[in-house]
């Protein structure tokens, strides 16, 4: 076996010289160069033991220094998971409902007779409203005469409307709802189909009175769908008009 380095050389060269030292076998135990520096004659089996003592050390050795030459692989890993946190689902966002007509549409105006041509305040004996159907202004009429401290206003609500004083509902047809409200008005000597009007016209549905009580006449008008009108007042000596301009 040929040496791989001058330390497989120098233990290969002494195992040599050990072996040519003790020729085997000697006629004699004194004869023998083991046996100056013992007393007890050992056996060919010794030599045997020494010789394979010395060929383990020299195997161990070659295979040390062959272990040191040889490449070890790197641990084989496997593709590292990268755990990522799923984003946590939000809802979407909802559409906002649409805004209701009645929200849409706001009116709010009202007058005060300083000279009115009344001469004295009259109770309220009727209430019209004038059907529509050519784009001319609907009226809604009261009569009664008002004067200067009295006072009729206009503006846009929503229901549920409910009856003052009894606080009952009130159901009123129609999609954007005007309250008209007379105060200074003395009393109602309305007709009960006078109360409540349903009406065909362009825009103007029904006419329902929800309060009467301590001079302040209520009602709420409504209106179809998409109407939005402008207000205007009449003043007269028995009359009090309000005139609606769907815009």
């Amino acid at each position: 076996m040929a040496a791989d380095d001058p330390f497989e050389g120098r233990l290969a060269a002494g195992l040599r010289d050990l072996l040519e030292a003790e020729p085997l076998p000697h006629p004699t135990w004194s004869g023998a160069t083991v046996a100056h520096g013992s007393t007890a004659k050992p056996g060919r089996g010794a030599v045997w033991l020494l010789a394979a003592a010395v060929i383990v050390a020299l195997v161990g050795s070659a295979l040390l220094v062959a272990g040191g030459r040889l490449s070890i692989p790197p641990a084989l890993t496997g593709p590292t998971a990268v755990l990522t946190a799923s984003p946590t689902p939000t809802a979407a966002p909802s559409a906002s409902p649409p805004p209701s007509p009645a929200a849409t549409c706001q009116v709010s105006t009202s007058v005060n007779p300083t000279a009115s041509p009344a001469s004295a305040r009259t109770s309220l004996t009727a209430v019209s409203a004038v059907k529509v159907f050519d784009g001319s202004p609907a009226v809604v009429q009261f009569t009664a005469g008002l004067v200067p401290g009295d006072s009729i206003s206009v503006r846009s609500v929503e229901p549920p409307f409910r009856r003052d004083p009894s606080d009952l509902p009130v159901a009123v047809a129609g999609n954007v709802f005007l309250e008209i409200t007379l105060r200074g008005v003395e009393g109602s000597q309305l007709s009960p189909a006078a109360l409540d009007q349903r009406l065909d016209g362009a825009f103007v549905t029904e006419l329902v009175e929800i309060g009467d009580y301590e001079g302040v006449q209520t009602w709420v008008l409504g209106l179809a769908d998409g109407a939005c009108p402008s207000v205007s007042f009449v003043i007269g000596v028995t009359t009090v008009e309000v005139k609606l301009t769907d815009g």
